[in-house]
């Protein structure tokens, strides 16, 4: 009998993976609650370790689950649930079936010094603390900055579109979404890392899985002594080769008649397409002393040495990063200014605690700057220095941090940027104003403005007697949050009058002085 349900099954639940996930970073309007997507996301292994080791939370504790379905099934994370992973078959299935080009499969020779290097090297980068080369290598964020920096702009642009048509014909049910691009540079990265992926599965299928990927290699090597298996059964084998072009594994020997589970993603593909049934998947518990080589167990036991360092080692980081060069703001110009905006620090989000907290644990996903309301999160390309590379931070220059909003706190995975509860966001202190009065019109063309005043929710600037019947602002920063208002809405370019300066380490600001409300009495109604 035919396992052929297997692979109907595994098609349906990657698909559900898929779309789910996707809805998560497609939220145009972020009505998803926190709960739904903390469940959505619960699965994915590198979030799900990195939140792990930063919080010892159980609760944050998805990737043990992938652990314990690796060793008695396979890599069913790559199959199942990993959305890049689903994304591949997208497009081996493009490939295959909406296209001429009828590429088909055969058995690759494991690159292991490749695989296992890249993993080793992974690993030791983020053992010394630095998530650079872990958030270039990691399915998830790959995943995260497609959707978010490629394909959402795609669906703002056709959802703008449709807005026109329908206000055209009279219809109201939509309404324009705003976007803010991110720096041309910033998405590169996403760019080159799709069209990688489309090379690879026209022609070598998930070689990204089984080749750079580190989560792929790391679950290879339990996968490799799973409960569960592909099997071929001999004597009844024709050595047809049907299975071999379906593998998009290439893990299919079939001189040998052998199957390398340790690279082999439980796509069930090679069940479905046996005429004779000679491919089953079943318990290969009485076969654990097959294939014992020395050399396998030296190098098993050498990984799992450095796995089980990285997964329990502690939280390293404490160290400040290094000061980074002044950025200029590369606006148009309207009203001329000369004074360059020197900043010490890059502005983190709230709830990130230190920038170093921050580049520790941020993969650079993208999905805090997908659900930004305003657009003020923005990729970081050297601002935080290389190590920082992609990593979000507030550029006013787009937008300012809403004075009500946790969203990004709310949705991040790993923990990178915690969340926090309104009151306490209202007083996090992400960074600091100063003031240019060389830049300031006030000061330059004698003109009345104080948008930075009306603007500031914590009213730490304020407008004092200038000159005559002018006012010029004043800044009391004991009140200030650094959420970017004043220097999103002052008018002068290209170097603003009022800037925000980052804080490496976030405070506490003052709460603001309210006062009480005087009660006029009012007078009777003249007439």
């Amino acid at each position: 009998m035919k396992q052929s349900h297997l692979k109907l099954i595994r098609v349906g639940v990657s698909l559900l993976f898929l779309l789910c996930t996707s809805a998560v970073f497609m939220d145009l309007l972020g009505k998803l609650p926190a709960p739904l997507i903390d469940s959505i996301l619960y699965l994915q292994f590198i979030p799900s370790l990195i939140h792990y080791i930063q919080s010892a939370a159980w609760v944050s504790s998805g990737f043990i689950i992938i652990l314990i379905l690796t060793m008695l099934f396979g890599r069913l994370f790559c199959s199942c649930i990993c959305p890049l992973g689903a994304l591949q078959d997208t497009f081996i299935r493009f490939f295959r079936h909406l296209t001429p080009y009828q590429r088909k499969f055969s058995y690759q020779q494991p690159l292991n010094l490749l695989r296992f290097g890249v993993l080793t090297i992974t690993m030791i980068s983020s053992i010394t603390g630095s998530l650079l080369l872990l958030s270039l290598l990691d399915p998830f964020s790959h995943f995260g900055r497609i959707m978010s920096d490629l394909i959402r702009p795609i669906v703002v642009a056709a959802n703008n579109i449709l807005v026109m048509v329908f206000h055209w014909a009279g219809i109201y049910a939509l309404y324009p979404l705003g976007y803010k691009a991110p720096a041309a540079l910033s998405l590169l990265l996403p760019l080159f890392i799709l069209i990688l992926l489309l090379c690879f599965t026209a022609e070598r299928g998930r070689l990204f899985c089984n080749t750079f990927c580190p989560v792929g290699t790391l679950l290879s090597l339990l996968s490799h002594r799973s409960l569960f298996k592909i099997s071929i059964n001999n004597s009844i084998c024709t050595r047809c080769g049907k299975c071999a072009l379906q593998c998009k594994a290439g893990c299919i020997n079939l001189k040998e008649s052998t199957v390398d589970f340790s690279r082999c993603i439980s796509c069930f593909n090679c069940i479905r397409s046996c005429p004779e049934a000679a491919i089953r998947y079943n318990s290969s518990f009485k076969k654990r002393d097959a294939g014992n080589h020395p050399h396998k167990q030296q190098r098993r036991a050498v990984l799992t040495s450095l796995i089980c360092f990285f997964l329990f080692r502690p939280h390293l980081g404490n160290s400040q990063p290094p000061t980074p060069e002044a950025q200029k703001v590369p606006v148009r110009n309207r009203i001329p200014s000369t004074v360059v905006n020197e900043k010490n620090y890059p502005v983190a989000p709230p709830g990130a605690r230190t920038i170093n907290h921050l580049l520790s644990n941020c993969t650079a996903c993208h999905l805090c700057i997908s659900t930004c309301p305003t657009g003020v999160l923005q990729p970081a390309l050297g601002k935080y220095g290389p190590n920082g590379f992609l990593r979000p931070h507030l550029d006013a220059v787009s937008g300012f941090c809403n004075f009500d909003c946790t969203r990004c706190g709310d949705i991040c995975p790993t923990g990178a940027i915690q969340r926090l509860p309104i009151k306490r966001k209202k007083r996090t202190q992400i960074g600091k104003t100063l003031f240019i009065k060389k830049n300031c019109v006030v000061e330059t063309d004698k003109k009345d403005c104080g948008a930075c005043a009306e603007h500031c929710p914590t009213k730490a600037v304020r407008m004092v007697p200038f000159e005559g019947k002018l006012k010029i602002p004043e800044l009391d920063n004991k009140y200030c949050v650094g959420c970017g208002a004043c220097e999103h809405i002052c008018p002068v370019r290209p170097h603003k009058a009022i800037f925000v300066d980052g804080l490496p380490v976030h405070r506490i600001s003052e709460a603001p002085v309210s006062k009480p409300l005087t009660v006029v009495p009012m007078e009777d109604f003249p007439f």
